[in-house]
This record gives structure tokens, C-alpha cells and sequence, in this order.
């Protein structure tokens, strides 16, 4: 009986447990893998392949202010650049551009905008993380 009730609780806490929710997106879990598949190969960690002067592997970096506005407006996608431009229908100004191989799905550009709401955070590298 009581191997019954611990296990009926290890459910219980593993439902409602934050890191086995969906609700809450984690940067390193949910949000680098699409950066790194799709957006990384221009706005990653190789300076002499970065374009626009954006990078987007590291948080700080890209939360600063840029001429046009913040790439990242923590809560508000819809004045982050970010979102802007995933989400532009000009071929001249969506991301990744028409003639790139990697294009986002339509789950991953949900994904990103529910990121971007959820305030948009950054964590380091997993390998960087404590245990």
C-alpha cells in the first residue's frame, strides 16, 4: 500500500513539476535548437560569418538596443525585431530569407512567440549549467 501511495505521488509531483511542463518554455530545452538549426549560421558565435552585426547564441548581446529597436523585447513579441521579422511576409525583411536551406516550421515560430511572451529568457550553455 504505501509502495502504491509514494508512487502515486512521484506522479503526481512529476506532473505538476515545472521542468515536465510544457507550459514554460526553457531556453536550452526548447528555444537554442531552433536558433542553432535555423538562425545560428548568420547571427552565431563566427564573426566573420555574423551578419548584421546580431548576434543570437548569447542573451546579452542580443537584448541591446539596436538602431532599428530591441531584438528582444522581454513579454512583448510583437516589438521584438525577433518576431518581426520571423514573422514579416516581405522577403525582404523575414527570417531566415527565402533562400536560406534551413526555414522555420510553423510549430518552431510558435514556439519563439511563446518564448518571446514568456519574457524571452536566456540561460548559459547546458554544459555550463550546475547539475
Amino acid at each position: 500500500m504505501l509502495r502504491v501511495a509514494l508512487s502515486l505521488v512521484a506522479v503526481c509531483w512529476c506532473l505538476t513539476s515545472p521542468s515536465w511542463s510544457d507550459d514554460q518554455l526553457q531556453f536550452n530545452r526548447d528555444i537554442r535548437p531552433i536558433l542553432s538549426a535555423a538562425c545560428y549560421r548568420c547571427h552565431g558565435f563566427d564573426a566573420k560569418a555574423r551578419q548584421a552585426d546580431l548576434r543570437l547564441d548569447v542573451g546579452d548581446e542580443a537584448m541591446n538596443e539596436r538602431d532599428s529597436g530591441k531584438t528582444i523585447v522581454p513579454g512583448k513579441p510583437d516589438e521584438s525585431l525577433l518576431w518581426q521579422r520571423i514573422a514579416s511576409s516581405d522577403p525582404d525583411e523575414v527570417m531566415p530569407p527565402p533562400d536560406a536551406i534551413r526555414q522555420l516550421t510553423e510549430q518552431e515560430r510558435d514556439t519563439l512567440r511563446r518564448w518571446l511572451q514568456q519574457g524571452g529568457a536566456y540561460q548559459k550553455h547546458w554544459a555550463l549549467e550546475p547539475i
